[in-house]
Order: C-alpha cells, then sequence, then structure tokens
C-alpha cells in the first residue's frame, strides 16, 4: 500500500498522478492532500500522526517547503532539484539526500533507499512504471 504527501488539492494531484501512470498505486487512506489552506508543516504533522502504524515512508519533494512538512511528521525526505530549486538551495535545507533527477542519479536513489529501508520512517518498495519527480510520498504498511 503507498500513499501521498502533497500540497496539491485533490483533483490536481490525481491528475499529475494519472499522467505519471500511478494512481494504481495509491491508497486513500495513507494520503495527505492541501485540502485546506494551512501551512504545509501541518499537512505533513497530520500524515505523520495518522501514519503511526506505517512501517516505511519517504518523502520525495522539490521545493524547502517540501522538506519542512517531511521533518515536521517524522519522515524521512529526498529531495530533487527537477523544480525552481536547484541542489544547492535544497541542500541548504538540509534533506536526507538531494539528487538533480530521480532517473539521472538513480544509483545514488536506489543506494539511499536501500539504506534507509530499515529506519522505522526509511525507505520504500518502489512500484513498475516511471517515477513521479513532483511532490509525494510513498509509503508502505503492514495494516
Amino acid at each position: 500500500r503507498h500513499g501521498l504527501l502533497t500540497g496539491n488539492i485533490p483533483d490536481r494531484a490525481r491528475i499529475k498522478l494519472e499522467s505519471a501512470g500511478l494512481t494504481e498505486f495509491l491508497d486513500a487512506d495513507l494520503s495527505f492532500t492541501g485540502q485546506e489552506p494551512a501551512p504545509r508543516t501541518d499537512l505533513g504533522r497530520r500524515a505523520g500522526a495518522a501514519l503511526v502504524g506505517v512501517n516505511e515512508c519517504i518523502v520525495i519533494g522539490d521545493t524547502p517547503l517540501d522538506i519542512a512538512a517531511a521533518r515536521a511528521g517524522g519522515f524521512t525526505v529526498l529531495s530533487v532539484a527537477t523544480g525552481a530549486f536547484d541542489v544547492s538551495a535544497l541542500a541548504a535545507h538540509e534533506p536526507d539526500l538531494v539528487v538533480r533527477d530521480l532517473h539521472v542519479d538513480r544509483q545514488l536513489v536506489d543506494d539511499f533507499l536501500a539504506r534507509n529501508s530499515s529506519a522505522p520512517r526509511g525507505g520504500w518498495t518502489r512500484p513498475p512504471g516511471r517515477w513521479c519527480s513532483r511532490r509525494w510520498a510513498r509509503c508502505r504498511s503492514t495494516r
């Protein structure tokens, strides 16, 4: 089971995920979207509190706000410089790892995920298909 954590409103998130071919991998019960105009850190905290039973979770984002939301929820965070922020700008906010692109730096990403898979909320089981390089979280649950 995989969830989504995004500052996008639900409809926009669905459109982005459909275009990346990821909707079939997501569970609405593990997903959190920016439905209310609240700070993204509040969204991260809500997700962290709700996902207490989740054994593995990593947040992937492309902005400093994504890093802050992940930290607020107690999640491991991987930053991807595919948006408006470059590697240096994202690194200044101290994510667990920052890469230029999930495809270009795939070996770094795979090594990072392998090292973090035993952490309480670190790691990820990647489904087949394309990767979405915007804000989202993949979570696996034992529930």
